[in-house]
């Protein structure tokens, strides 16, 4: 999925996040500070790391000069659950999706009490404009975070970005980027060097052609810093990055923990769900 961009609003890959998860551990060391001795094969040690991603039993949160975002994924019970916050011309709010086993659910929570304000003051004597009033008031209503939308993924155009793929549910991304690690250098706890994103399996990058074109020669050879636990699994990564079409240059990164603790995720409750308008299916599919 791509989590850090496009029309789920950017985020995720994502943190900040002083949002924490609730079946979400913490990760720690046992108080064990002491130097990690330098791998043979930092590379290698980071390709490892991304074995607890694969297994998919984990949380995450995420930080990106595109958004910011949080996760849980559950590949035993086929479910996640995902939220991204966004903010678009000053409209703050977020957007969660959640996976149970074939079923999709999203729920928009948008600030829209301005555009509330302004239908209240327009004229609907005329026929087309009170439909159109109509509609936004609809959109309102479904933008107001109360209910959650039944997707129906026979009427999305990509039904894949809504999915939980079980050879690699790793919703993060940070497998694919690790993948195209050029240089790796450091101990068993710290490893650094540079990636290249254009390795990254598109469905899962941050990015799409057009932006890693617009980063050039950079793109080959983004600088990373990457944190594992004593098990050696992925607990952080971060990496910089140049602007990139609308998204402007900076840090992102990707904060794991969790690993093997957490649990399937339910449907929501029947009088919170409601099946997703035309509307919700216009968004998706735009």
């Amino acid at each position: 999925m791509k989590f850090a961009r496009g029309k789920f609003a950017v985020m995720v890959l994502t943190t900040a996040l002083g949002a924490t998860l609730t079946a979400c551990g913490t990760s720690t060391d046992g108080g064990n500070t002491a130097a990690a001795e330098p791998p043979a094969d930092p590379k290698a040690a980071l390709t490892a790391s991304a074995s607890g991603l694969k297994a998919g039993d984990y949380a995450f949160i995420s930080e990106s000069p595109a958004g910011k975002g949080k996760g849980v994924v559950h590949k035993d019970s086929k479910s996640a659950n995902l939220t991204m916050f966004v903010e678009e011309d000053g409209i703050k709010g977020s957007i969660a999706f959640r996976f149970v086993d074939t079923d999709r659910y999203a729920k928009f929570d948008m600030d829209t009490k301005a555009l509330s304000a302004q239908l209240k003051d327009v004229d609907t004597s005329d026929p087309e404009m009170a439909e159109m009033v109509e509609g936004l008031e609809d959109m309102v209503d479904m933008f107001s975070g109360k209910k959650w939308q039944h997707v129906d993924l026979t009427k999305v155009k990509e039904p894949g970005e809504l999915s939980l793929d079980e050879e690699n549910p790793d919703l993060t991304g940070a497998s694919d980027l690790i993948a195209g690690v050029v240089t790796a250098e450091g101990d068993a706890r710290t490893i650094t060097g540079t990636l290249d994103a254009t390795k990254s399996d598109q469905t899962n990058s941050p990015w799409d052609a057009d932006d890693l074109k617009a980063m050039g020669a950079a793109a080959k050879a983004l600088p990373y810093t990457a944190t594992l636990d004593e098990q050696g699994r992925l607990t952080k990564l971060s990496f910089e990055a140049p602007k990139a079409g609308e998204i402007p240059a900076g840090t992102w990164s990707v904060t794991i923990s969790g690993y093997g603790e957490q649990t399937a995720q339910a449907k929501p409750p029947a009088d919170k769900t409601e099946e997703m308008s035309a509307q919700g299916y216009e968004m998706l599919n735009s």
